[in-house]
Formats: structure tokens, sequence, C-alpha cells
């Protein structure tokens, strides 16, 4: 498979948050001119997240029903940081899940 990856963010973990806010951040002090912010998200392979008791945990507590929900989830937190920013997000197709 060229160019996929089975590896996911552990998006349970805030450390995960903030390290992927703070490369935003920096993404958009690169590009500072422009309105959009691409963060790619399509295909995600959802294997590891499916096997993780701290995934399980964090889709329960958070009354969702899939992993393609967590990261429906996860892209609209990512999604509402760059709109704080005065940015707009932009994806793959299959950016919600």
């Amino acid at each position: 498979e060229f160019c996929i990856h089975h590896s996911v963010f552990n998006v349970a973990n805030s450390q995960t948050t903030e390290f992927l806010e703070n490369v935003l951040d920096e993404v958009i002090d690169l590009f500072s001119t422009s309105d959009v912010i691409h963060i790619g998200g399509d295909e995600v392979k959802y294997g590891q997240w499916e096997l993780s008791t701290e995934i399980t945990k964090f889709i329960n507590e958070h009354n969702l029903q899939s992993p393609a929900d967590l990261q429906i989830w996860f892209t609209n937190k990512i999604s509402n940081f760059i709109n704080g920013k005065h940015r707009r997000m932009m994806g793959w197709n299959e950016i919600m899940g």
C-alpha cells in the first residue's frame, strides 16, 4: 500500500493534541498569508485504535460509537483550533470518517 500508514495518533492523550497544535501554530506562521490549512486526514486505518484499551475508554467516555466517530470528533477539534487562528481547515475527501 503505497503511502498508506497504519500508525495513528493517540488522540486520547492530551499531549498529542498539544503537540499537533504546536505544529499547526508553526505551519500557520510559515504560511502566514494563507487562509487555508490542509491537514490531510484521509485513509485513516483504525486497527491500532480498535486494539487500544485507552482509545476504547476514550470513545466510551465521549459517547462515540466507533473509531470513525473518533476521527470525526478529533477532526472537529482540530478544525476549531484552526478556526480560532482565523484560518479554514481543509482535508482530503475521507477526512470525516
